[in-house]
């Protein structure tokens, strides 16, 4: 029985820690975006007016205007570089951890991601179908992560707070789909807080379950040492 308590703990211990690597990266991915994308509009060769402009024009050469935008687009590109390294990365953990079959459509999500976000380097301006098709398949994948990530921690997750913020950047991307498909004024305003939605939703849940792990390790680690008593 002791032997089998301790296979237990064992396994917990394994599953924390991969998934504080899974977490590790998740974080390194949502800070980066965080930092990048409005130190890339702080270098816009002219005033980037996040109402009317898209993000894909931080990619851009050149500004709207004309004028030189070689430093924004370096901290873009660099982010979105960064990206794809983390979301390979990723997929590598997310293959290796388990072998499950909803283990492995993330790590293929994970790849599709990383390899949209490079394709996505492609400037919009002069090559914009293949900028599309990065950006597209980038979204769509981190879209699905974030739902499969959710569903796993849907046990763990506790607290109004979780919910709300879940509940508000879901709301931010439905808000912004909606506005895209009917072409209003307000989309490219509304694209900005989908995307920052979406990357909180892929950090709230992963830190959920971060916790829970912990606290289950603590638990079986605690049973462990009362049954050798």
């Amino acid at each position: 029985m002791h032997e089998a308590q301790a296979g237990k703990t064992l396994g917990h211990a394994r599953d924390e820690a991969a998934g504080r690597e899974v977490f590790r990266w998740l974080r390194i991915l949502f800070w980066c975006n965080m930092i990048a994308i409005p130190a890339s509009a702080v270098l816009y060769g002219e005033r980037f007016d996040a109402v009317t402009y898209p993000l894909s024009w931080l990619g851009n050469p050149l500004t709207v205007n004309g004028l030189s935008n070689q430093r924004g687009m370096l901290v873009f590109d660099a982010n979105l570089l960064l990206s794809a390294v983390v979301c390979l990365r990723l997929s590598r953990l997310s293959w290796k951890a388990n072998g499950c079959l909803r283990r492995r459509g993330m790590a293929v999500l994970f790849l599709v991601a990383g390899v949209g976000s490079a394709v996505a380097m492609a400037p919009c301006a002069t090559h914009d179908p293949i900028h599309r098709l990065g950006a597209g398949l980038m979204t769509t994948s981190l879209w699905l992560l974030e739902l499969c990530l959710l569903w796993e921690t849907r046990r763990y997750a506790h607290g109004i707070w979780f919910y709300l913020a879940v509940v508000m950047n879901h709301l931010f991307l439905y808000v912004y789909a909606a506005l895209f498909f009917a072409h209003r004024p307000l989309q490219n305003l509304a694209q900005k807080g989908a995307f920052f939605g979406l990357l909180c939703n892929l950090y709230l849940p992963a830190q959920a379950a971060l916790a829970r792990a912990s606290q289950e390790t603590a638990e079986a680690e605690l049973t462990l040492e009362l049954g050798r008593r």
